[in-house]
This record gives structure tokens, sequence and C-alpha cells, in this order.
């Protein structure tokens, strides 16, 4: 069967429709995806629903809210909404599962008894790549065929409550061994790792009210020097730069995903005008906002 859901923007740019994905409506698809069928290059996007990725060959280098992470065999990565991701390369045998929900999918199907079965969603913001076990993974591999086959069988007229059951025992057996994993790679973080994942989460959410690095610095209650030669160690960049980056990310999506002027998008941003914005937005890529939308 091929089917080619219409999926979000997001996800649309990282894969080609082919016959290996399966989709419910625009709301929930799973494929099994090589990496022939993998766009590298895309424009960085934000993730506007659930996005599980399971590493089942190779490895591939993604970036997730600005920072680099290396994907390798037997790798969980989880997106929840909100994530800007970029895939960037893969070697030859790279191979992964990749299962797509919408969040209006996820408020209508996922169990509500999140204390149990969604906690690890609140968690994994910070750690989005789970390392396992073989065990582990021939579960949930057995999960997604299990998907997979019942998407195939169109007969079932009540394909949509199967998988809301599918998906909700996953997260029932997987939540224990996720947060046994992810509680061994917290007890690894260090304090700078700790003090750039908490810049990440201020900067997510303050990237239209304020581009100053001392913002943020007092914030975490440390120098903006401080700040600025933690990341320094840990990513590569600076506050400032990270900070131009990521605003300048979310201009990016604007520009190529939606239908809103220049002169919007400078407002959505919490630019003073749209020429102001346009200098900015040059600054960092070196292109004016209309040079990038072609």
């Amino acid at each position: 069967m091929n089917n080619t859901p219409s999926l979000d923007v997001e996800f649309k740019t990282v894969i080609e429709h082919r016959e290996n994905i399966y989709s419910i409506g625009d709301d929930f698809a799973l494929a099994n995806i090589p990496v022939k069928d993998i766009n590298f290059g895309h424009s960085p996007s934000r993730m506007s629903g659930l996005v599980l990725i399971l590493c089942t060959n190779g490895k591939a280098h993604i970036n997730i809210n600005m920072k680099p992470h290396l994907v390798v065999k037997n790798d969980f990565v989880i997106l929840p909404p909100g994530q800007i991701t970029q895939v960037i390369d893969a070697n030859a045998d790279f191979s992964m599962y990749a299962l797509y929900m919408s969040e209006a999918f996820l408020t209508d199907n996922v169990s509500m008894n999140r204390s149990r079965n969604m906690t690890i969603f609140f968690t994994i913001r910070d750690n989005p790549i789970v390392h396992m076990e073989e065990y582990d993974i021939n579960i949930i591999t057995l999960y997604f065929d299990l998907m997979v086959h019942r998407i195939k069988d169109r007969s079932n007229p009540h394909l949509l409550t199967t998988m809301r059951h599918i998906f909700n025992a996953l997260m029932s057996d997987m939540n224990d061994a996720f947060l046994k994993y992810l509680s061994v790679q917290k007890n690894k973080i260090s304090r700078k790792d700790d003090i750039c994942q908490n810049f990440m989460k201020l900067l997510m959410s303050h990237y239209k009210e304020c581009r100053d690095v001392k913002f943020y610095a007092d914030k975490l209650y440390i120098t903006p020097k401080y700040l600025s030669n933690t990341l320094k160690a840990v990513t590569g960049k600076k506050a400032g730069q990270m900070i131009d980056e990521y605003v300048v990310l979310q201009a990016k999506i604007l520009l190529s995903s939606t239908n809103m002027t220049i002169q919007q998008i400078s407002e959505e941003l919490n630019f003073a005008n749209q020429s102001f914005f346009g200098r900015y937005f040059k600054r960092i890529t070196g292109l004016s906002p209309t040079q990038y939308r072609r």
C-alpha cells in the first residue's frame, strides 16, 4: 500500500513520502526509513507534533534545539512538540523507524494517566536521546511492527481506537525503562552541561522578549562572562551567538513555512521595525529575509 499522508511541514522536510509510510489521516504516521529517503540539508524545522525515532542501524548527526547530537544504532530519540531539529548527515547504512503524532492525536487519544504513562515527556526535553539495551529495543520494534500491521488492515472500523491502545501500551511498557536510562544519563551531566541546558530552556521561552546576554545570565545567577565561557566550552559558541542563531532559526521557520509577511514576522519576533529585522537577519545569514524566502 502506498500511503502519502499530509503531515505537518517539519515532518515532510525530513523524508520523501514513499510506500514505507503508513498513516491515519494527518494525525498519525509511522515509517521505516532507509538513509536514501532522508533529505539532508533541509532547513531547521519546529516540531508541531510528537516524533519518536528509533535508530535501527548506522549513525547520523542531527541538531536538536541548536545542539549537535550523534544518533547511533539502538538510540531512541524523543522529540516533543516545539523542538527545533535539523538532519545534518548519516552514513550509508543508516535506517530508522519514525513515529509521528499530532498534538490533536495526543490530546484526544493518549491515556490521561499521565502520572505513569506520560511522565517521560516532562523529562526528555533535556535528554532527547536515550541509548537502550537490545531487550528494550526489541520490545519497541515489536510495537512498531504491530502498528504497521494494524494500519495496513484498512478493514478495521476501529483503527484509531486500536492504535490508541497500542501506543498507550507501548508507553506503559517503556515508561520505567526510559526513566531508568534517563536517570543514569542525568547523573552524568556536568555543571557546565546543566548551565547549557537551563540556558536553552530560558532562551526557548524568552527569545522574543530579550536578546541580551545579561538577561539570561541574571536568570541563571551567574555573570555574562561565565555564561558565555561555559557555553563556548560545551557548544563551541558564546551566548550572544547562540541567542542570535536561535532567533534567526525562528525567523527561517516562519519565512519558509508560513505566508506571513516580513513585516508580520518582524513583529512576531519583537523587532522594533522591519528594517531593523532585515539588517539583523542579514548580519547573521548574509541574506536578506526576502532573499532567503526565495
